[in-house]
């Protein structure tokens, strides 16, 4: 929130801060993913993966900057990834490979066009003279 005071960084398990003095605060715990932080516009607000109890990941908004840190958990049923958005009151998050677009509540998500591989039909063909199985 304040480069002048204080870092936010993440490593290994949850985003965390350094204050001027060198002392490291685990502010959330978080999942170790690729994509699995970005910092929203503005930099009050921070989206992250979290674990939740059925052993998904979940994304989750944390406001910055106050006393007490606040969570807000946005997504549901998973996902694996989370990304800022240039909506400051929007973010895009992957969920089975799928890439995703809500707002900052959870509500008005919509998938990006894509196709899940859970999708898509696979089927054996016969043999073909000359090509390997």
């Amino acid at each position: 929130p304040d480069p002048k005071q204080e870092l936010l960084f993440f490593l290994g398990g949850g985003l965390r801060k350094v204050d001027g003095r060198a002392r490291v605060t685990l502010l959330v715990p978080s999942a170790s993913h690729p994509n699995s932080i970005a910092v929203l516009p503005g930099g009050k607000q921070v989206a992250l993966l979290v674990p939740a109890a059925n052993g998904k990941s979940e994304v989750s908004l944390a406001s910055l900057g106050a006393k007490n840190l606040s969570l807000a958990q946005v997504t549901q049923e998973g996902a694996e990834g989370v990304l800022a958005s240039s909506d400051p009151k929007a973010l895009y998050f992957i969920r089975d490979s799928v890439a995703w677009h809500c707002d900052l509540n959870g509500t008005h998500a919509r998938p990006l066009g894509s196709i899940p591989m859970g999708a898509i039909r696979i089927g054996t063909l016969p043999p073909l003279k000359g090509v390997c199985p």
